[in-house]
């Protein structure tokens, strides 16, 4: 599965196109993303982000590779009055436009908040995993062994709904201990035991490594890393410069096991 964003056309057009070629799933998504609850109770900002949904389907909705329609991303954990109403009005759009396809939303991962009803309207939801990467509020996600307790919570909360993970990674930049965050081998056994405990949930549909490769972000960008590369976001399992880390072998012998690779 991939995941793309709506902003840059031309290079999505071409990697959709690709992932029909090549039978990849897409989570497909709009760039309403952490954004301030108080902006989604203005008319006009909800309005554009309704405009650039009906924009994206209207382009891409003859893609086969497009799998779900993703409404934003990791906004308010706790939806409020105007996010509830852009959630909703947002489900309504796909439907009308697109009934064929699953309308989803992206959602930060923390154990701290409770089921949020307004998902239950929703077909998928998506959990950004980073349990064992970064703390979370009051460090509820720095260990990564509670990973597997809050996925059975959230399947119970929302039973009828897919469960995706839409990002988990670890930045790597260097070489070093496994247990030293930034190393190669810190994000190998990162990578492997996420993976390993989705793989003992058949509820988890989908699980997309954040990231394939690394990218540019903005100047003082950190990631979580202790020993960062500003402006780079490194948790790609190929660098800048197109070389495979570890971790890319770790999880190709994993996807080749899984049978439609081999």
């Amino acid at each position: 599965m991939a995941k793309f964003n709506w902003g840059d056309s031309v290079r999505v057009q071409s990697s959709t196109e690709l992932a029909d070629r090549s039978g990849i799933m897409v989570w497909s998504e709009i760039p309403v993303y952490r954004m301030a609850s108080r902006l989604f109770a203005i008319s006009e900002v909800r309005l554009k982000a309704l405009r650039m949904l009906r924009q994206e389907i209207f382009r891409d909705y003859n893609h086969p590779s497009v799998t779900v329609w993703s409404v934003g991303n990791e906004n308010a954990s706790r939806p409020g009055t105007g996010l509830r109403k852009y959630i909703r009005k947002a489900a309504r759009t796909v439907d009308a436009l697109d009934p064929t396809r699953l309308v989803g939303i992206a959602t930060s991962g923390f154990p701290t908040v409770q089921k949020q009803d307004i998902y239950t309207e929703l077909d998928v939801l998506g959990i950004n995993d980073y349990f064992g990467w970064y703390n979370g509020p009051r460090g509820t996600i720095s260990d990564q062994t509670v990973l597997g307790g809050y996925l059975n919570r959230i399947h119970s909360d929302y039973p009828n709904q897919a469960i995706v993970i839409t990002e988990f990674g670890a930045e790597a930049s260097r070489s070093g201990p496994p247990t030293d965050k930034g190393t190669y081998e810190f994000q190998s056994t990162f990578l492997q035991y996420h993976l390993g405990v989705f793989d003992e949930r058949p509820f988890v549909n989908a699980a997309l490594i954040w990231n394939l490769r690394d990218f540019r972000v903005k100047p003082g960008w950190i990631g979580g890393n202790p020993f960062p590369n500003p402006p780079l976001n490194q948790k790609g399992l190929v660098d800048d410069a197109g070389r495979a880390k570890p971790a890319f072998f770790v999880v190709q012998q994993i996807f080749r096991r899984t049978g439609p690779f081999r």
